[in-house]
């Protein structure tokens, strides 16, 4: 555990300093366009962007993300920062949450023999009381949207506490950096390269503190099926479906997540060498179901849209705007800003 005496802003600039350092790298590249392109000089496609959902008590429960189903040689760097306000109840549960969350992710997959792909996850994951309520209540007033209660709590005072029959199960400190839960995962290619078609299959390890809200306590595992379908000679989808073994949140009680499926569909439209749009969705049902409050117990959807722009063959910038459509399981609203580097 990192103490973070400073700010949400101070920590994200010393986070956007990080990504900075990466990108730095770029400069000093060799524009081997024809290993990224395609016919006629269009870029070749890149997959879907690093979305993760930064909600709080779903960073623990094994949320699947929308990944590709070609295999690659990359490293990244996603910063995600999202804001949540849950402060509901019901006769067994009580969520009171008002949290502005940080993730930033290292991620690294590499290819292997027999049509295999490795890959890892590396979260670090802060909570903070955040800067965001006063901007969140102009947007409110002037669009007349539902502010689900938010406007009736202090601005940007932080609140993360979540009780089952009365007793603690998470009690969030705010200013900390943690380790999350680090996901292993697997690849294996059967089909390609259109359509591309693998098996994947991940497990998180439970490397974060679950009694704050960083992590499980207990292991958990997915597998699905992913496609990779092109559609014309600047459009790409993807499409992945698979279950995810949520397993048991170890924290101040012990609560048995539900088992679920899950869904996802994406699409990539290459506009130019160096610039291409991505608009993506992922869906699943609550691994809390049953809890009596209905922004944790219905369906969870993340629909983003963003894209990716080139700074040469090798590497990429990330951008990324995701919504929650059903007002349950994602924060109310996530913006990512990521570096990506092929080898």
């Amino acid at each position: 555990m990192i103490r973070n005496p400073l700010s949400t802003k101070t920590l994200l600039t010393l986070l956007a300093c990080l990504a900075l350092t990466a990108l730095s790298a770029a400069g000093a590249e060799r524009a081997e366009g024809a290993e990224r392109t395609g016919g006629g000089g269009v870029p070749r496609f890149s997959g879907p962007l690093r979305i993760r959902n930064a909600h709080p008590l779903f960073i623990a429960s094994g949320a699947p993300e929308l990944v590709p189903a070609s295999r690659e040689d990359s490293v990244s760097l996603v910063l995600t920062y999202g804001t949540t306000f849950l402060v509901q109840s019901s006769p067994a549960w009580a969520f009171a949450v008002d949290v502005e969350t940080v993730v930033a992710d290292l991620r690294i997959a590499k290819k292997l023999p027999w049509s295999v792909e490795a890959s890892a996850r590396l979260p670090l994951v802060s909570h903070n009381s955040g800067f965001l309520d006063g901007l969140l209540d102009w947007f409110h007033g002037a669009t007349g949207l539902g502010d689900y209660g938010r406007g009736a709590r202090p601005h940007n005072a932080f609140l993360y506490e979540t009780r089952l029959d009365g007793g603690a199960v998470i009690d969030g400190t705010p200013g900390e950096i943690e380790v999350g839960d680090v996901r292993l995962a697997v690849k294996k290619a059967l089909a390609g390269p259109d359509p591309a078609v693998s098996l994947m299959a991940y497990v998180d390890l439970p490397t974060g503190d679950p009694d704050q809200g960083y992590g499980s306590g207990s292991p958990g595992a997915a597998a699905g099926v992913l496609l990779d379908k092109r559609l014309g000679p600047s459009l790409m989808a993807y499409l992945n479906a698979g279950f995810v073994y949520a397993g048991t949140l170890r924290a101040r009680q012990e609560v048995r997540l539900a088992d679920y499926p899950y869904g996802g569909a994406g699409l990539e439209w290459v506009w130019s060498e160096r610039l291409s749009l991505n608009g993506q969705v992922i869906a699943h049902p609550s691994p809390f179901g049953g809890t009596g409050v209905d922004e944790m117990d219905d369906l969870s959807i993340i629909l983003s849209f963003g894209g990716r722009f080139r700074l040469g063959a090798r590497s990429a910038i990330e951008f990324s705007f995701s919504e929650d459509p059903s007002v349950a399981g994602a924060p109310d609203v996530m913006a990512s800003l990521g570096y990506v580097a092929w080898f």
